[in-house]
């Protein structure tokens, strides 16, 4: 008796296992059917990305033929391109991982701001291919319900955007606020860098304003004024500062025929002459126009950000106390 008793409960723990694994296994194939990476694709090979804001006021292009140096196209006019900004999105992009399905339908496309009247259209191309498309919608911002651990820490939060391939009505969720990466125009993707140059590489910057000229060189290792021994922490301090000095305020100027009245020309190992200009602008409010000659064709506010003041320094600037 206690033999069938146990052989029949054997069965029965062998049928409820079996429809175990059943289950997981139609589940598993269920869960497949959602992506776990929102796009596929080789962000090293991507040649071109294409921005279409829901204003529609002009496509923004940015492209490039070596990966190296991009181009930003935007209403008929051409820009040199942030390479490092440019790159971080396409990596962004290919990074993105499924939280979530938000929605399956075409009804919610508008609430999450993925359908074609209010997300942000992004085209990714690779060799003039198209190699995935998106649409880019809104983010939120939660809260943790978990109380603080300890008195002054800072309370976590959640930041989640809604994101939708093109060829998809799958609503997905993701983390991050990805949406404020393509809003910025244009001027998001332009160079913002006046030298782009490591000062271990300078050799000699020299200075000409209305009033008075002066050069500084590296003379056996040190850096010199007119050959007189520099302070070396001052110096190395402006010329670090100058190299990668980044600045976003551009405007329109149209400088032709304008004369500088300071610049700076900068000599080093590994790169063209660096030559920078200031010129006086009527509008007091900016003071000066700043341009750079790796960057033709861009005009900088002088008065953004203090942008003249920590280009144009005078003799004094480098000179050792007392000399």
């Amino acid at each position: 008796m206690f033999k069938k008793l146990s052989t029949r409960i054997l069965l029965i723990v062998l049928v409820v296992l079996a429809a175990i694994v059943i289950i997981i296994r139609l589940t598993d194939k269920e869960d497949r059917t959602f992506r776990s990476k929102v796009l596929e694709y080789d962000p090293e090979a991507i040649t071109a990305m294409e921005i279409n804001e829901p204003d529609r006021k002009g496509i923004i292009r940015v492209e490039s033929g070596d990966g190296e140096t991009w181009k930003v196209n935007h209403r008929d006019r051409e820009y040199l391109g942030d390479r490092d900004a440019i790159r971080n999105l396409i990596f962004m992009l290919n990074d993105l991982q499924t939280q979530r399905v938000a929605g399956t339908r075409e009804d919610v496309w508008g609430e999450y701001q993925v359908a074609d009247t209010n997300g942000i259209l992004v085209t990714l191309y690779e060799d003039g291919q198209k190699t995935g498309e998106i649409m880019v919608g809104k983010f939120t911002y939660k809260m943790s319900d978990q109380p603080q651990q300890m008195p002054g820490q800072q309370q976590n939060a959640t930041m989640t955007s809604y994101v939708r391939p093109v060829e998809e009505d799958n609503v997905y969720a993701v983390n991050g606020i990805l949406r404020m990466s393509f809003t910025g125009g244009p001027e998001y993707f332009r160079n913002k860098e006046l030298v782009g140059q490591d000062a271990k590489t300078f050799e000699t910057v020299r200075f000409t304003f209305p009033e008075s000229s002066f050069t500084l060189e590296k003379q056996g290792g040190k850096w010199h004024v007119d050959n007189a021994v520099a302070d070396s922490t001052k110096t190395l301090r402006y010329l670090k500062s100058i190299g990668h000095l980044r600045n976003s305020g551009y405007v329109g100027a149209n400088i032709a025929g304008r004369t500088p009245t300071h610049q700076i020309s900068i000599q080093g190992k590994g790169f063209d002459p660096i030559d920078i200009h200031a010129y006086p602008a009527p509008d007091t409010a900016i003071g000066h126009y700043i341009t750079s000659s790796i960057d033709p064709g861009t005009v900088w506010n002088g008065s953004k950000a203090k942008l003249f003041e920590k280009l144009f320094k005078n003799r004094e600037a480098f000179t050792v106390k007392g000399k």
